[in-house]
C-alpha cells in the first residue's frame, strides 16, 4: 500500500467525515483521475486491510459463481 496521500485522498476524507468514521478504504476503478486506491486510519486498523480484502474477494467469487449458475 503506498504511503502518503493519493489522488483520491480528498474524496475519502469527505466520505469519512460524512460517515462519521475514523478510517476507511476507497477503491476507484474508472474515475476522473483514473484508477486509484486510498486508505486512511491508524496503523493497527490499516494492518487489517489485507485480511478484509481477502475475505471480500472470497465473497465476491462465491457471488459470481452463484450468478454464473443461474
Amino acid at each position: 500500500m503506498p504511503l502518503g496521500p493519493g489522488k483520491y485522498d480528498p474524496l475519502l476524507t469527505r466520505a469519512l467525515s460524512v460517515a462519521g468514521a475514523t478510517s476507511g478504504i476507497l477503491i476507484v476503478l474508472d474515475g476522473d483521475l483514473g484508477p486509484g486506491f486510498n486508505a486512511q486510519g491508524d496503523a493497527e486498523t490499516l494492518a487489517l486491510i489485507p485480511k478484509m480484502l481477502e475475505d471480500m474477494a472470497k465473497k465476491i467469487r462465491l457471488d459470481n459463481a452463484k450468478i454464473a449458475e443461474d
